[in-house]
């Protein structure tokens, strides 16, 4: 699933979290909280407990707080973050 040049809620994670069968999600050009602009971010869910994160540094810095609110949203316990 990609997404495109939007606002991202809580509420809207949390919806595309409960989705089944998500192996990949890209968010592009959005605003994750109305807090933090993501230009590019990858997400592989490996499985329903392990995601792997990557986002690109050169467009921005990924703030610890939104890497927790994407970890409390999809219920991970287990990530690797990948940072290029």
């Amino acid at each position: 699933m990609k997404l495109k040049e939007i606002n991202i809620s809580e509420k809207d994670l949390i919806f595309i979290a409960n989705l089944k069968n998500l192996k990949k999600l890209e968010f592009e050009r959005c605003y994750i909280q109305q807090k933090t602009y993501i230009h590019s971010i990858k997400m592989l869910f490996i499985n329903e407990f392990y995601i792997e994160l990557t986002y690109f540094k050169r467009f921005g810095q990924l703030s610890e707080e939104t890497i927790q609110f994407i970890k409390e949203a999809f219920g991970v316990k287990n990530s690797e973050i990948n940072v290029i």
